[in-house]
């Protein structure tokens, strides 16, 4: 357990050490105004919603979250930060019936 000197609370309540944590400045984007449109599986919409979930990750330099040539970098805590985002975004974008179809 560290001194006063070296804890300080965060506006959470929680207790941190002076390390400054990563926070992935694309957590708070809400995806809605960019991909206003949901996958579906019928009628497809897959070209528009392609299109438009594209353009938002390339908007915010993430495409290679995308590439499918792409290397995980699963110990680059900031990397991990911003591809848990478009992940996110990518569950929040699509259809029930696309995450668990029949």
């Amino acid at each position: 357990m560290g001194t006063e000197s070296d804890l300080h609370s965060t506006t959470s309540g929680a207790l941190q050490t002076d390390s400054a944590p990563v926070i992935c400045p694309f957590a708070s984007i809400n995806i809605k105004p960019h991909v206003p449109m949901t996958l579906e599986l019928k009628p497809s919409n897959f070209t528009k919603w392609s299109t438009a979930f594209q353009a938002t990750c390339g908007k915010f330099g993430l495409l290679h979250h995308l590439a499918t040539a792409s290397t995980s970098r699963p110990t680059d805590e900031a990397w991990s930060q911003a591809d848990f985002c478009v992940r996110g975004w990518m569950y929040s974008t699509v259809s029930n019936a696309v995450l668990n179809p029949p």
